[in-house]
């Protein structure tokens, strides 16, 4: 009898340990891939895809006019991406809209190949009113170095040029960027309203090259770099992918 009641407990301890094994197993949540719809609603192979179509038409004028009708800001959430690490936002083209799939520059790497679609968020390009932006008064403020801070009348001038001149500009510049480098030191966990600009080339003050110009409450903020020229390449991943 002590045989057989030793043999049943050794069945018993056996049996609903595989048991256990098994339901774990069953219930683990599967690794993120890339063939995964992220929250932000694209797969990687869409934003990829996107990026490939925007590539295509940086040398189309009329193509672009159309992507740029109605399209000089778009709304940013800081909150998503790691504080104070500069930002990629690529320029794509998804559902026939222009958007910018933009990825901290840490997960902008190969270390993260099966994971990138959860570090991408795509944000709309859309239309903003901005007469009332130049109707507002700003205060003069000052920040210690190194700042991304600009003056309200620098801001402005940059926005509203976009507004005034973008077609005439797009027809002399291309190829068009693939690319902007945001810094973030100087920004808060959270929303910005980011507006298309052009400013001053540094080495050319007579070209205009193009700019994203941010802000929040009554403050403006830039040292937005457009790329290319990239500041390095090497840290670019989602490019090796197009």
């Amino acid at each position: 009898m002590k045989i057989f009641k030793l043999a049943l407990l050794t069945f018993s301890v056996a049996f609903f340990g595989c048991t256990s094994d098994y339901t774990t197993e069953g219930s683990a949540k599967p690794e993120l891939t890339t063939q995964q719809r992220p929250s932000n609603g694209y797969t990687l192979e869409e934003v990829i895809k996107g990026m490939r179509v925007w590539d295509t038409l940086r040398n189309n004028t009329n193509q672009l006019l159309t992507l740029f009708n109605n399209a000089n800001s778009l709304n940013v959430n800081m909150q998503l991406f790691p504080e104070g690490n500069a930002l990629h936002a690529y320029a794509c083209v998804l559902e026939g809209q222009l958007k910018f799939a933009v990825i901290s520059e840490v997960y902008d790497n190969v270390s993260y190949a099966d994971s990138l679609s959860k570090y991408i968020h795509v944000f709309d390009v859309v239309y903003s009113d901005v007469s009332n932006l130049n109707q507002a008064i700003y205060p003069a403020y000052t920040y210690s170095l190194p700042s991304q801070y600009i003056q309200a009348t620098d801001a402005l001038n940059r926005i509203t040029t976009w507004n005034t001149n973008y077609r005439s500009w797009i027809g002399t510049s291309l190829p068009m960027y693939q690319l902007f480098y945001i810094p973030t030191h100087s920004l808060a966990p959270q929303n910005y309203t980011v507006y298309l600009g052009l400013k001053d080339s540094e080495s050319q003050p007579n070209v205009k090259v193009a700019d994203l110009v941010l802000k929040n409450s009554d403050s403006f903020y830039d040292t937005v770099l457009l790329q290319p020229p990239y500041r390095d390449r090497t840290k670019n991943y989602l490019l090796d992918l197009l």
